[in-house]
């Protein structure tokens, strides 16, 4: 658990540092210089670079996550893995290539009316796709090393300084748009050349051969956990990205650029279980290894306790400040206000539900995430084809919201009945309180005429309650020790 917390406070830093960042690049500026059918075209670039990404990765992410433990071995350069991990992704992005060029008549003409910038700028999701595949690949591995933080340093703090560098360059037209997407899309190989010199200084970055270690049974494991990671990362990456996509193909890129903001803002609840699941599902793999089923058990618990109740202050904190955090943007922005809404509320429910998903993605009961999470990414596309014509962007963040909560449904079911694992306990309902209490507190005051003292005010005044009945109530030993800790830097309680 000490791994966990240690990097997870310090991935969660990385994450939140990016978030500012991001803030100010997604929120402040953006929708100022560019135009909404512009960001569009970035995020439904991104997004379906996304997809092809995860088909492309041929589910060895997977093997990563639940075998690498049988392979590790510093003195023997983990008996080849890196190896032959690299050729199978290089298989795996000439695959995707093909699949690109078969489906780049449909994706152009089913976008022509209500996208064309899109087609315009179709061939920038070959590199997207490239570097978006060895960035995962490489994050990956430096996780299974015990090194979760490096990919969200370079990824979520690295890249968006350079985002926020080429948006001043364009904001003093010093490059047109063309030459702000050659540099957003060449950017994101950035994070990956930076693991990869990570991987070189600590002597990990090696291309030797497994060779006769990898005996026929192990093959046959990796192979049936690659084609269960495989459907269900595709699941995954659809949940997560699909939508942009449709919105985009289904209404147009203003529409895309509008829905990308609410979402970015929506997700932001996200943000530090990045860090947990990253370095839990390293510790998990090993404890599954190990059958130490009471570490699996703490890591579960803590994790639903936990994430809840950062994910419901993070919540509660965007939405009291709604009016605040919208009168940054243009007045056309004004209908991803409810997007932020079920986004959120989806969010919130997928933080609840811990590190359930990757409880079982390591256990043997594996095949079940899997299934699930395909299903879910079927339902969330219907949903999207269901409501998007009716409800517009509201609908796709509705269609999201209804999915997470029958995936998060399900982890929590399924833990529950095959394990006998509870997700939630008395400090949930305390938890639950105290974020009801704070939230009342805070919409309590009548909205203020400047906008700055209004943010601080009741921000402040939300913070304080919700951090002192926390605190007070002992509901999280973790946050407890955080609270301590910067009482004592603050100086206002002694050390011990």
């Amino acid at each position: 658990m000490g791994i966990i917390i240690k990097q997870s406070i310090k991935g969660t830093i990385y994450a939140y540092l990016g978030v500012v960042i991001g803030f100010l690049n997604v929120v402040v500026i953006m929708p100022k210089i560019l135009l909404a059918e512009e960001i569009g075209l970035v995020n439904m670039l991104v997004a379906l670079s996304n997809v092809f990404a995860q088909f492309a990765s041929l589910g060895y992410n997977n093997v990563t996550v639940r075998l690498f433990s049988y392979f590790r071995d510093k003195k023997n350069d983990h008996h080849g893995f890196l190896g032959i991990t690299m050729v199978i992704t290089l298989i795996g992005f000439l695959l995707s290539a093909v699949v690109f060029f078969i489906l780049k008549p449909y994706l152009e003409g089913s976008n022509q009316e209500d996208s064309p910038l899109f087609v315009e700028n179709i061939y920038w999701l070959l590199p997207l796709i490239f570097f978006t595949l060895y960035y995962t690949i490489f994050d990956n591995f430096l996780k299974v090393l015990y090194n979760s933080t490096a990919g969200t340093l370079y990824k979520e703090v690295i890249f968006r300084i350079l985002v926020l560098a080429d948006l001043i360059l364009f904001q003093f037209k010093l490059i047109d748009f063309d030459f702000f997407l050659a540099v957003y899309c060449v950017g994101m190989a950035v994070p990956m050349l930076l693991m990869i010199i990570d991987l070189f200084r600590q002597n990990e970055l090696n291309w030797s051969w497994p060779g006769k270690f990898i005996t026929p049974e192990l093959r046959k494991q990796m192979m049936k956990v690659a084609i269960y990671g495989f459907i269900g990362g595709s699941g995954t990456i659809l949940t997560s990205n699909i939508d942009k996509y449709l919105v985009g193909n289904l209404i147009d890129l203003e529409a895309t650029g509008i829905y990308s903001i609410a979402f970015f803002i929506g997700t932001l609840i996200l943000k530090p279980s990045l860090s947990i699941l990253k370095i839990s599902s390293t510790v998990l793999a090993d404890a599954w290894k190990n059958n130490d089923r009471k570490t699996i058990a703490k890591i579960y618990s803590a994790s639903c306790r936990d994430m809840l109740i950062v994910a419901l202050f993070i919540f509660l904190g965007i939405w009291i400040n709604r009016n605040n955090i919208f009168s940054f943007l243009p007045e056309a922005y004004a209908s991803g206000r409810y997007v932020v809404l079920f986004v959120g509320l989806g969010s919130l429910i997928e933080m609840a539900s811990g590190t359930g998903g990757m409880v079982i993605q390591t256990s043997r009961h594996f095949p079940v995430i899997t299934y699930a999470r395909l299903l879910t990414g079927v339902i969330l596309i219907l949903l999207n084809f269901l409501l998007i014509p009716q409800y517009q962007i509201l609908g796709a963040a509705m269609a999201l919201f209804f999915s997470r909560i029958f995936l998060s449904g399900l982890k929590i079911m399924v833990l529950w009945i095959k394990f006998g694992l509870p997700a939630f306990d008395l400090s949930t309902i305390k938890g639950l309180a105290v974020s009801g209490i704070s939230w009342g507190l805070a919409e309590l005051i009548p909205q203020l005429g400047n906008l700055y003292l209004d943010l601080i005010l009741r921000s402040g005044l939300f913070a304080i309650a919700f951090g002192t009945l926390i605190y007070q109530l002992k509901i999280s030993p973790p946050i407890q020790d955080i609270i301590n800790q910067t009482l004592v830097i603050l100086k206002i309680r002694k050390r011990g």
